[in-house]
């Protein structure tokens, strides 16, 4: 077949548009899955390399694995579980194609940025108006599906771009700091970004954007400075936590700042200063609790192939989640398949910009532990987008 770039990366563009654009699936009653496949199914035309890298015989193993048990009759969402395997092809695709440069970068970065803005900027006046209509979304609930088709319409973003975010927001910083494309845009579109994550009312992605921005704001190329950066901001996060009267006057004044229409944000603090005061979980964090302490048991009572009673599952850590269903045995692959993408990556990331690509890193795989969230926007930030953005060579001394 004769590989035409330019034609190749409108098409790959095209089919991106309609698989994150929420607005286009508010009138389109498509889900994001149907165009992702079509997209996979035309890069592994056009690239079928792709299909026999080494790193994909891990991918391979884990839906090995799961085929397995559910052959065995474990009741998995077979449905969820093909979605996930587009995704992770798309993403070692985009990669694949982005290094050995049979795709542009840039423009690939741009429209994703584009686009995460563009839904933002849709999104913020609608959650000023109904503050936390994003967490109604999660229990994936009929009722929660048509409500948000509903808001689709009107450009709302769904509920896992603002726990995506906080992953693309060194790379960001990295741009904006060097001076790298048009930073001045950038630095519009962070401020853009962060605020959509505040009005969302996520409290994880919140906190990792604060923290974050923090740390890239402190990061220069001479190790040793971000050394002792990094030893005075665990000092003080030490004497904070072993403290817990410094701890309960902290998040009393946190509490007192935030808006009334961050009810969801304002309990969450609370139960977490009554957690420190009393020592006894509460609320939406004991639920939580109970939650993680249900999938942390189920892995430890079948550490190695796992549980084969869904129930038993939390399902709300992913990566814990996988541990207690599959175990070591069908989980390394898929976590080694990752680690093969971030490594691949890693070759190819300007010298000045790795430290803004580990706290992406971090920052993702932190979410992935703590929360249930993945899908489409978690995987692309954190498997191309990041690394695309800290791609970009400028040989500065800052």
């Amino acid at each position: 077949m004769i590989i035409n770039k330019t034609k190749n990366q409108n098409i790959i563009s095209f089919f991106l548009v309609f698989s994150l654009l929420t607005i286009i699936q508010g009138f389109i009653p498509l889900r994001p899955w149907f165009y992702c496949s079509v997209l996979v199914s035309f890069i592994i035309l056009v690239y079928p390399h792709i299909l026999f890298k080494k790193n994909i015989f891990f991918l391979y193993l884990y839906f090995l694995f799961v085929i397995i048990k559910f052959s065995l009759g474990v009741k998995l969402n077979i449905p969820d579980y093909l979605f996930e395997f587009v995704i992770c092809i798309l993403c070692v695709s985009l990669l694949d194609l982005g290094i050995s440069e049979r795709i542009n970068k840039e423009k690939i970065v741009s429209l994703i940025i584009i686009l995460t803005t563009f839904m933002a900027l849709c999104s913020i006046p609608i959650l000023i108006s109904s503050p936390g209509l994003l967490r109604a979304f999660a229990s994936g609930s009929k009722e929660s599906i048509k409500l948000m088709d509903s808001y689709f319409k009107y450009g709302l973003a769904n509920y896992y771009l603002p726990h995506a975010i906080p992953i693309i927001i060194p790379g960001l910083i990295y741009r904006i700091k060097f001076k790298i494309g048009d930073y001045k845009k950038e630095l519009i579109i962070l401020v853009v970004l962060i605020g959509f994550v505040i009005l969302s009312g996520a409290t994880m992605p919140l906190f990792f954007s604060i923290i974050l921005v923090f740390l890239c704001c402190f990061i220069r190329n001479k190790l040793s400075l971000l050394k002792k950066t990094m030893i005075i901001i665990l000092t003080i996060i030490f004497i904070i936590i072993i403290n817990d009267k410094i701890m309960i006057m902290l998040l009393e004044k946190i509490i007192q700042f935030i808006p009334d229409s961050f009810g969801n944000m304002q309990y969450k603090m609370s139960s977490i200063k009554e957690y420190v005061e009393f020592g006894q979980m509460v609320g939406s964090l004991n639920d939580r609790e109970i939650l993680y302490n249900l999938s942390w048991n189920t892995f430890c009572d079948n550490f190695v192939i796992g549980q084969n009673n869904v129930n038993l599952i939390g399902g709300h850590m992913y990566i814990v989640d996988k541990l207690a269903l599959f175990g070591i045995v069908g989980t390394v692959p898929l976590f080694w398949f990752f680690i093969t993408l971030i490594k691949k990556a890693f070759k190819s990331i300007d010298r000045f910009a790795v430290l803004y690509y580990l706290l992406g890193i971090l920052s993702g795989f932190l979410m992935l532990i703590l929360k249930g969230v993945q899908g489409l926007e978690i995987f692309l930030f954190l498997f191309v987008i990041l690394p695309f953005l800290c791609m970009t060579k400028k040989n500065v001394n800052k």
